[in-house]
């Protein structure tokens, strides 16, 4: 099954991550190449620790900003993820939700369940679900509608996965620690 479901940024469109039928989908409605792999929402810490590496800094992130609106892009384990959601580097892009839609339909299937925008790829992000069915096909996607959300930028996006680097800067921020030059 394919949703529609709000996060703390926007309207998401998501499916379980280890569908591979769904993730496909997924892919086709925003006419995404599997290249670009799809972030996941995941219920809690012990979701994260079964699905990716932590190391120490990625700890401290998460206990500082989890839930919330950041996205650690972590080494992936061995897992039953669909194709497209591992990236060829073996990363994944994880995020503890902390609107309580997007955490309990990871919740109640036990997996991580995919989150990219729902909106049509190129279009601007939809903060109304109205705007969703103008953009996007919305026939059989369960839709989570409560109502118009705020206008928030989007998650913040670091790769911790040797030294922290942040792709993408949003509401959080953090920042990548100073080098230090010897003289």
């Amino acid at each position: 099954m394919i949703y529609i479901y709000p996060t703390e940024t926007a309207y998401a469109l998501g499916c379980d991550a280890t569908n591979n039928q769904a993730v496909d989908r997924i892919f086709a409605i925003k006419n995404r190449p599997k290249r670009q792999t799809l972030p996941l929402i995941m219920a809690d810490i012990d979701m994260v620790k079964r699905y990716a590496h932590i190391n120490k800094e990625a700890e401290k992130l998460i206990k500082e900003y989890w839930p919330g609106p950041l996205t650690l892009i972590l080494d992936a384990k061995q897992s039953d993820l669909a194709e497209g959601v591992i990236a060829p580097d073996n990363s994944i892009a994880v995020r503890i939700s902390n609107h309580p839609a997007a955490t309990q339909l990871s919740q109640t299937i036990g997996k991580p369940f995919v989150s990219t925008s729902a909106n049509a790829s190129g279009n601007d992000t939809c903060y109304d679900v109205s705007r969703i069915k103008e953009q996007i096909d919305t026939t059989d996607i369960h839709m989570i509608d409560v109502g118009p959300l705020p206008k928030n930028i989007p998650s913040t996006i670091a790769d911790i996965r040797k030294k922290l680097k942040v792709i993408r800067y949003g509401s959080v921020q953090i920042r990548p620690p100073k080098k230090i030059i010897a003289d």
